[in-house]
């Protein structure tokens, strides 16, 4: 999933500004299987209680009452290091400082929408190299974001599906399907309709099944055998 959160106490600007991102994501990713989640803040203290993990993209006031933008990013930036900061300012001067905060660039206000759209250009392809990365869930606890690669294999729980990861398990509203898409097709096999597994923790592949490096084995649907081979041994040569 794609997760972008803005913040600005500008009501209409924030609702102008999430309007054209809408517009933009809809454009970009038509037909294709990804989601994408807008967070709207208008008050920085607000933002900081309940900062979405796993966001990719901040846009940024700078000019706000009480905690400003560039203080707001420096807080961010103590337990968020990857997050791409965009700042949005009716003064240039003021987006100088964001290079405290390794802001990648700002954004002059009013902010049109070919303005938005040339900067979400350039920074989509990182956005999804980060959404690769980290999956946002969500789960009994609310949005978590795990990193895929602690992600051992998920199976179906009625309509959810339960993660088995290197720190539990994460039961998480949807479907196996809507799983499997977020995942991609890179590390992860849907070896049976009800589990899905990654390649790099597979410690054994036996006639019908497969053994996890937690010892746990699974069975692999006769339909579905011939392609996981195929993408396991892609998957291993490439590693060799």
């Amino acid at each position: 999933m794609l997760m972008i959160t803005v913040c600005d106490d500008d009501r209409e600007s924030c609702r102008e500004t999430e309007k054209n991102l809408r517009r933009y994501m809809d454009e970009k990713i038509a037909g294709q299987a990804q989601e994408v989640q807008i967070r709207v803040f208008n008050d920085p203290d607000d933002l900081l209680r309940h900062y979405p993990r796993g966001t990719q993209l901040l846009l940024l006031d700078i000019q706000m009452p009480g905690m400003d933008g560039i203080s707001l990013a420096r807080e961010i930036r103590a337990f968020d290091q990857d997050v791409i900061i965009i700042f949005m300012t009716n003064y240039a001067g003021y987006a100088v400082q964001g290079y405290s905060v390794q802001a990648y660039n700002y954004l002059i206000k009013p902010i049109s929408y070919e303005m938005l759209r040339h900067e979400l250009e350039s920074v989509f392809p990182r956005m999804m190299r980060m959404r690769e990365e980290n999956l946002v869930l969500h789960s009994e606890d609310g949005y978590v974001t795990i990193p895929a690669r602690e992600i051992e294999m998920a199976e179906t729980d009625g309509k959810n599906v339960i993660i088995h990861t290197e720190r539990g398990p994460v039961k998480a509203f949807q479907s196996m399907k809507q799983m499997e898409k977020s995942l991609g097709e890179t590390e992860f096999f849907r070896i049976h309709t009800a589990y899905l597994v990654s390649f790099s923790h597979i410690s054994a592949v036996r006639r019908d099944s497969v053994i996890l490096q937690s010892g746990r084995e699974l069975p692999i649907s006769r339909h579905r055998k011939k392609e996981f081979m195929d993408r396991y041994l892609t998957y291993v040569g490439g590693l060799l």
